[in-house]
């Protein structure tokens, strides 16, 4: 998958590198189009208040939920924040947000989770399991219990996460039950 300027991406085999089609996807950022990581047809997308799912073979855009609604609520666009990872290992768990509000999706059950109000430009980011999620809780406003702390040298770009750092930067990792509301 390239993204070749706004509005395109394009889809390339990954072994010839031969172009196979453009993909008409319109995704929040260039980076927040995740990979369905069971059935490789498939990704997954936030455009306006929505998340959709893609066929790649069949060019079909399916809606899965739309986060305008409660709980949610979202009056603005969904991401996955600034800077977003990815899903769980399986693709069931998002970490989302629209404005202020972060909140978990699980794909499986159509649930959203816990939606908290934090001053982060970011979107809680599941761990592999999506039984944890990782967030820079800068300017936290919502109540949650983090059951451990770790400290993360300063990010600049995406492969700088290090210890140790003289500028650190805490990022707290909560428990699913407590951001998602089981």
């Amino acid at each position: 998958l390239y993204w070749v300027g706004p509005g395109t991406h394009h889809l390339y085999d990954g072994r010839t590198y031969t172009h196979l089609k453009e993909l008409s996807i319109s995704p929040a950022d260039l980076e927040q189009v995740y990979w369905d990581s069971v059935d490789p047809k498939i990704l997954y997308f936030a455009d306006g208040t929505t998340l959709y799912r893609f066929n790649v073979d069949t060019q079909v855009r399916t809606a899965v939920r739309n986060f305008a609604t409660a709980p949610s609520s979202c009056a603005s666009s969904v991401s996955g924040g600034s800077d977003p990872m990815w899903t769980s290992w399986d693709s069931r768990y998002f970490g989302l947000k629209c404005g202020s509000k972060i909140f978990s999706y699980d794909k499986l059950t159509d649930t959203v989770g816990t939606v908290a109000t934090v001053s982060s430009v970011n979107g809680p980011q599941p761990g592999p399991s999506g039984l944890l999620y990782f967030l820079n809780p800068s300017g936290a406003t919502a109540q949650v219990q983090h059951p451990a702390r770790r400290k993360v040298g300063d990010q600049v770009g995406h492969d700088r996460v290090h210890l140790p750092a003289p500028d650190l930067r805490l990022l707290e990792v909560a428990r699913l039950p407590e951001l998602h509301g089981l």
